[in-house]
């Protein structure tokens, strides 16, 4: 946030493309710039989320409970 902030008189226009945690971290980084009322907020154009796990990942459960499973042996 604070480098895209500190570059943004640099460019006209931001494009972002992120895949699965880079996803997330971009959608926090712009929530909380458009929060802040960071001015390169207004020239992102585009956000391209691919293979984002938005809704949680299946295997986080599956790992967590083997995880439980092994620790309570």
């Amino acid at each position: 946030m604070d480098l895209m902030e500190a570059h943004a008189n640099e460019f006209d226009r931001v494009f972002i493309a992120a895949h699965s945690l880079g996803g997330l971290i971009v959608q926090k980084a712009l929530y909380d710039s458009y929060n802040t009322s960071y001015s390169y907020v207004g020239k992102v154009k585009k956000v391209i989320l691919v293979g984002v796990p938005n809704e949680g990942s299946v295997f986080v459960d599956v790992y967590e409970k083997l995880y439980k499973a092994l620790i309570n042996r």
